[in-house]
């Protein structure tokens, strides 16, 4: 199966914590096919000398500004179109680190999505702008759903399967107004959808975002990847940054940290 990683960059460079993230990403995703998406105005130099073996892929500049474009983006048949000469897509945002090459693994998953396991959430079944409120207040008329695959910074997609539920989706998703991941994960849990999400155990073998911690230190325990750990593992993560070879970045996530009383914050 062909799988093409997609890493979507909206600035000219990245910052050095990014650099690191997206270096150990393609070391342990060497042998794939990949390509940058950008806006159609962006300089692609400094992405082109870090990566020449990836294509650049250009779409509208209002599909990168600020998170209701992003959405907007990968709720749209026309990106997925855009890589349909690949079986999958792995979302790779560069907020995501890649911890081990066993991408193939989840290749013959049968599941068309593939993410971090989502916190506890409740939604309604059939979404629409105030079908929350109505949900709480009348249960019985909004049922509701409770999504739990997957988050999507860093997530492995059908691209079939995604080109197939975003065209027959189309009048659904004009009504849409949360998250593309919230999206299919939601589709996923309604069986006439024909969109199958991985169970948990498979997304948590695959990533983990609020779950991360020290235990990500144990090299036999990690998942495929992580999700924004310098949020939520930030001590974990600058260790994991110098066990990969990234000292400069892992003094800038201690750097990052917020400064509490009684604790000295890591300096070069």
């Amino acid at each position: 199966m062909k799988v093409i990683i997609l890493v979507t960059v909206y600035r000219p460079q990245l910052d050095a914590i990014e650099t690191a993230f997206v270096t150990q990403n393609m070391k342990m995703l060497a042998g794939f096919d990949g390509a940058w998406v950008m806006p159609e105005t962006l300089d692609a130099s400094a992405y082109e000398q870090m990566a020449p073996h990836f294509r650049v892929e250009r779409f509208p500049a209002a599909f990168f500004r600020g998170i209701d474009g992003y959405n907007r983006l990968m709720l749209s048949s026309g990106f997925y179109e855009r890589f349909n000469a690949h079986d999958f897509a792995l979302i790779c945002q560069t907020d995501a680190l890649v911890l081990r090459n066993n991408l193939r693994d989840f290749l013959s998953a049968g599941t068309h999505y593939i993410g971090a396991p989502l916190p506890d959430t409740v939604l309604p079944r059939y979404y629409f702008p105030g079908s929350g409120h109505l949900m709480r207040a009348l249960p019985w008329l909004i049922p509701s759903v409770k999504p739990r695959v997957g988050n999507g910074g860093l997530s492995l997609r059908s691209i079939p399967a995604f080109q197939r539920l975003l065209q027959q989706d189309a009048l659904r998703l004009k009504l849409w107004r949360l998250y593309e991941d919230l999206y299919f994960s939601c589709r996923a849990c309604d069986p006439a959808s024909g969109f199958l999400a991985a169970d948990v155990a498979t997304a948590r073998r695959f990533c983990v975002e609020t779950e991360a911690g020290d235990w990500l230190l144990d090299p036999q325990k990690r998942p495929f990847g992580l999700h924004k750990p310098q949020a939520y593992a930030p001590r974990a993560l600058s260790k994991l940054l110098l066990e990969f070879g990234h000292p400069d970045a892992a003094v800038e996530v201690l750097r990052s940290l917020p400064a509490t009383p009684g604790k000295v914050v890591a300096r070069a």
